[in-house]
């Protein structure tokens, strides 16, 4: 994922900023996609073009219909979900004369799968492996964030069976990772 380069002195340039009274943008910000691959799998060469998608999203060990060969390791398995990024944790150190430094952040994401198949059991089930990924994600305001490289994580799930004549199956987990900066976002190409 593309760094952030800090200053090395107390000076700080400003950053471009954008806003606009007349038509301001907001976005949706619920998760609603989760898109999985081993941690080994090949990076995008560009995250935004739709076509490097189509050649890797499968929901089987096979590649897309009409795709080339692909091999199964750089394949992506989406998930859709329910979810969240709270802000992430920093962990910070106190350091001489005062100062404290910021050694990275701990960050999650929250989600609930709630369409039970056999696979999706399946799937959580091997979840409890402490499974290691690299991960994308999309909200519904229709950006995704991991950049070309994707976000190494561990993800982790558990079946949740609430009480109640209307209540649902349920798979609820977590994708945990550390680093020093916000995820890059781009357009999705595949919204």
């Amino acid at each position: 994922m593309a760094e952030i380069t800090c200053p090395t002195d107390c000076s700080t340039d400003l950053p471009v900023v954008s806003f606009d009274d007349c038509n301001p943008e907001a976005r949706l910000s619920e998760i609603t996609k989760i898109y999985i691959a081993r941690p080994d799998a090949v990076a995008f060469t560009d995250v935004a073009l739709a076509t490097e998608w189509a050649k890797r999203l499968s929901m089987t060990a096979t590649p897309p219909a009409g795709e080339p060969a692909t091999p199964v390791k750089d394949l992506i398995r989406p998930l859709t979900v329910i979810g969240d990024r709270p802000a992430p944790t920093p962990v910070t150190v106190d350091i001489s004369n005062g100062r404290t430094k910021q050694l990275r952040k701990d960050f999650v994401i929250n989600f609930t799968i709630d369409e039970i198949t056999p696979e999706n059991l399946e799937f959580q089930r091997n979840s409890e492996c402490n499974m290691k990924v690299k991960f994308w994600y999309e909200i519904a305001g229709g950006l995704l964030f991991g950049g070309n490289e994707g976000i190494e994580a561990t993800l982790a799930s558990d079946l949740v069976l609430d009480r109640g004549t209307e209540a649902i199956v349920a798979i609820n987990g977590t994708l945990t990772w550390k680093g020093r900066f916000t995820e890059e976002a781009v357009e999705s190409p595949i919204a």
